[in-house]
């Protein structure tokens, strides 16, 4: 799908890893931005890599007992094809309606069904993503695996409480929703060189903020139970992401939480 999507290069791509892609298969060479560490030894460039393989092992770990997942701001994520195409599970992902758009016509140009997916377009500002599932056939009796990847920093803190109270109210009980968060001097920049002198001030060109993090200083463990247990969830699994000394902590965690 990457190569048909309109902002993309398939020679361009090849290019870019094709070198890495033949080393690998020649002698094993794994370049260093393809190394993945746990997430307690992960650093900013290793951050994405680490994410994904927590998510996918989330997948792996929880879709079997599911009637039903939702990707919520899936974006271009494939996932679903991965580990959903020719389940009997119903596929559900919320996006805005042109990210949808170039994903689908992306798809078709691809070749890859895409029938099976029930696409939601949902303006996440103006319109309840819960009423817009269940407009599009979601079964709030039902099992479900809500994915949550990389939005939850730039939400307002109560958003993020709501979200995560919505997800307990509208799905059965044993639904798990997987999601990552970063930590307040993260988000703030104070915590790192990098984010403060770089990613600060990138976001501000771009019109996006950081806002919602959480303590990871003393006791991160307490303060994710603490929100999940405020929205009727409780803690799964947790990995905190980046190395803990007496000087540095923890920039973020992954979590998974199930419905009570």
């Amino acid at each position: 799908m990457i190569s048909s999507l309109p902002f993309m290069s398939g020679a361009g791509l090849w290019l870019m890893m094709g070198p890495a892609f033949i080393a690998n298969r020649i002698c094993g060479y794994i370049p260093s931005l393809a190394k993945i560490p746990e997430p307690e030894k992960a650093s900013l460039t290793s951050l994405v890599g680490c994410r994904t393989k927590f998510f996918d092992k989330m997948m792996e770990k929880n879709i079997n007992s599911m009637d039903q997942v939702v990707f919520m701001g899936a974006g271009f994520d494939t996932r679903a094809f991965k580990y959903c195409s020719g389940e009997k599970i119903k596929v559900f992902e919320l996006d805005k309606e042109n990210t949808q758009k170039c994903k689908i016509e992306a798809l078709k140009k691809a070749g890859i069904d895409y029938e099976w997916i029930t696409f939601v377009s949902i303006d996440f500002n103006q319109e309840s993503w819960v009423d817009k599932l269940i407009e599009n056939g979601f079964d709030t009796s039902k099992k479900t695996f809500f994915l949550w990847e990389g939005v939850t920093i730039y939400l307002e803190e109560e958003s993020v409480k709501q979200t995560l109270k919505a997800v307990a109210k509208s799905s059965a009980t044993g639904s798990v929703i997987t999601f990552d968060f970063y930590s307040k001097s993260f988000v703030t920049g104070k915590g790192s060189f990098i984010m403060k002198y770089y990613g600060k001030p990138f976001l501000k060109m771009t019109g996006e903020n950081f806002k919602f993090g959480i303590d990871t200083k003393k006791n991160p463990k307490e303060n994710v139970e603490t929100l999940l247990n405020e929205a009727g969830l409780a803690l799964g699994e947790l990995r905190m992401i980046g190395k803990t000394t007496e000087k540095k902590k923890p920039f973020g965690g992954l979590v998974e939480a199930v419905k009570k």
